[in-house]
């Protein structure tokens, strides 16, 4: 039996015997072109391991540090970092060498043994060499995301949440919160630092939802500036216009009129307007009006 055969149906006996057999445990194969540990786990891996296998990434990672830390290969980072390589460099997909190293970390079946395979050891070092905890990448996950949203990122997580790090939607609360505030100081920063200036918070609002419905136009003008979707739609389909029309607020007129001379409409005009541009339809029933409460009073937040 072929020893990557023998590790990926879990027959540790046929392992043994292609290793008596002088097997290479790093042969490359398979359509991925992996080595048998990269198939292998528990007391397979172990014996790999102890005959000097590694994973198809340890194997390349003089390739990059992205490859380096997915593979848990911590000299390797260590030699990167000492050659001037920013510790926050991203890839093709916008990810950092932490993410790859939390990511890799949750998707083994060996964290769920406790086994980090030098992955928690590698994102220690990234962290202390100034890694981001809570960079994005282009889908907008951050590390404790993917900790948090592959199988055995219990640990890893648990790791994370010690330094700081936060989800995705943590992160959008964080930046809502201060623009409900009026803190405008605390909102620059958590822009400048990456945070999407469209992301969503509670009930599908936006930071430009919540600006704008407490009445803040000096940072409702800063997030039209850094790219806020003035029409962005919360989960009921409602716009930043709708909640200004519809809050209290001493300056409403003056932030309708900023939204509006932006492009911004309700709800109600997008549909008019989608209704113009589509082919005819039967009608449809009438919406339901959904009565707009204070923003603060939005339910808690989903998992991401």
């Amino acid at each position: 039996v072929d020893i990557h055969q023998a590790a990926e149906e879990g027959n540790i006996e046929a392992v043994k015997q292609a290793i008596a057999d002088g097997a290479d445990v790093n042969a490359l194969g398979g359509l991925m072109q992996q080595t048998p540990l990269d198939y292998a786990e528990g007391e397979i891996a172990d014996l790999l391991r102890k005959h000097g296998g590694k994973t198809s990434l340890w194997l390349r990672a003089g390739e990059s540090i992205h490859i380096a830390a997915a593979a848990g290969h911590i000299e390797a980072v260590k030699q990167y970092l000492a050659d001037g390589v920013d510790v926050n460099v991203r890839d093709e997909d916008g990810s950092t060498p932490l993410s790859d190293a939390v990511f890799w970390a949750a998707f083994s079946a060996d964290a769920s043994a406790g086994s980090s395979n030098g992955h928690k050891e590698t994102a220690e070092l990234l962290i202390e060499k100034g890694a981001n905890v809570n960079a994005r990448n282009d889908r907008g996950w951050t590390p404790l995301d993917f900790a948090l949203n592959l199988k055995h990122g219990g640990a890893i997580a648990d790791f994370l949440r010690k330094h700081g790090a936060k989800t995705e939607r943590e992160l959008n609360n964080v930046l809502i919160d201060a623009a409900k505030k009026g803190d405008i100081e605390a909102v620059k920063q958590h822009l400048a630092a990456g945070t999407d200036v469209n992301g969503t918070g509670d009930l599908g609002l936006t930071v430009l939802h919540n600006a704008a419905a407490a009445g803040h136009k000096e940072i409702t003008q800063l997030l039209i500036a850094k790219g806020a979707d003035v029409n962005a739609k919360d989960v009921a389909g409602r716009t930043p216009l709708d909640f200004v029309l519809n809050n209290k607020i001493n300056n409403r007129n003056e932030i309708a009129d900023l939204l509006r001379k932006h492009g911004g409409k309700t709800r109600e005009e997008l549909k008019v307007g989608e209704s113009r541009k589509a082919p005819a339809q039967s009608p449809s029933p009438p919406v339901e009006p959904i009565p707009v409460e204070p923003v603060a009073k939005a339910a808690p937040p989903e998992p991401p």
